[in-house]
């Protein structure tokens, strides 16, 4: 069972995990809307190739700009 979500974000320039979201993961599928993220940024050095990787939080639909 799956137990993370990933995703990509900026043209897949930024790599985005959210550890033991997977239960939410048909919140993000299911809405073709804007969210907001609450996330940490770290340097993830896998495999010794530093990038940016953000760390989600939390996650929310973004309320309509007025």
């Amino acid at each position: 069972m799956q137990r993370h979500i990933k995703f990509s974000m900026g043209n897949d320039l930024v790599e985005t995990v959210g550890f033991d979201m997977a239960s939410r993961k048909v919140e993000l599928e299911k809405s073709s809307a804007r969210f907001d993220l609450a996330f940490k940024m770290q340097i993830d050095n896998y495999a010794n190739s530093n990038k940016i990787q953000l760390i989600l939080q939390d996650f929310r639909p973004s309320e309509p700009l007025s």
